[in-house]
């Protein structure tokens, strides 16, 4: 079997997908390698506070799924109005509470 003999099995489509996820993976590992040595500048504690972390991760995955039922459900234009409608409401609520005296 030649060396590049699976390149040529692989067509260029899906070479290209897998150098992607490949830098894309290879990127956010680095990433957390190394935030993982970092301090906060001011407290003696870790810069990720990985119990955060690990509440975020339902939430997100909810998310996630939620998402992904929901742009399968609708077509692509009614993805975009809800986008849009769920920004605008967060947008004024966010900014309803954060008004100064």
């Amino acid at each position: 079997m030649c060396p590049n003999s699976f390149s040529k099995a692989l067509s260029n489509t899906l070479a290209v997908i897998f150098a992607i996820a490949g830098m894309i993976t290879g990127a956010a590992g680095s990433t957390v390698y190394y935030n993982l040595r970092l301090r906060h500048p001011t407290l003696d504690m870790p810069l990720i506070d990985y119990d955060l972390a690990l509440l975020f991760q339902p939430m997100l995955m909810l998310g996630i799924s939620i998402g992904v039922a929901f742009n399968v459900m609708f077509a692509d234009w009614m993805v975009t109005i809800l986008l849009i409608i769920l920004f605008i409401g967060n947008d004024y609520y966010l900014f309803s509470i954060s008004k100064c005296d």
